[in-house]
């Protein structure tokens, strides 16, 4: 879909922005209005990085990003696979927690998965947990 060109050119502009602002010593643009675009658009990769793990049908998974640019995404495991949510549910069977400078820096790579691991709280099943830490949303 043409909204997805759209927020995939974002988030590699606004990546590509964030490294060049690490490397000269400047403040990142992470204002809720320029971030939480590029949590929501990589929240998106969730069901293909979920595509592998097995759960029961009805599993419930949220990512959860804490901080101003952050939200909370769902998943629910329907016909085989997983499916985006419109909202997260009350209950998730699995809750991932990390905060929106973990987030961005994991799924594009930018910090270790160790420090990803240890800056990550995860709720329930730890194989999903270990499946989202390790998502990779862009090549960065």
């Amino acid at each position: 879909p043409g909204w997805l060109h759209v927020a995939r050119e974002y988030t590699e502009r606004w990546v590509h922005q964030q490294h060049i602002r690490d490397a000269v010593g400047r403040p990142g643009i992470t204002e809720p209005h320029w971030l939480h675009p590029v949590l929501d658009t990589f929240a998106r990769a969730l069901p293909h990085a979920l595509r592998d793990v097995a759960a029961l049908a009805g599993a419930t998974v949220t990512l959860r990003i804490s901080g101003p640019a952050g939200g909370s995404w769902s998943v629910r495991r329907e016909g085989g696979q997983w499916a985006q949510l419109p909202a997260p549910p009350d209950h998730p069977d699995t809750l991932v927690t990390m905060d929106e400078t973990t987030a961005w820096r994991a799924f594009t790579r930018g910090i270790s998965l160790d420090s990803v691991r240890a800056a990550t709280h995860v709720e329930g099943d730890l194989a999903i947990g270990e499946a989202i830490i390790q998502m990779m949303t862009i090549l960065a």
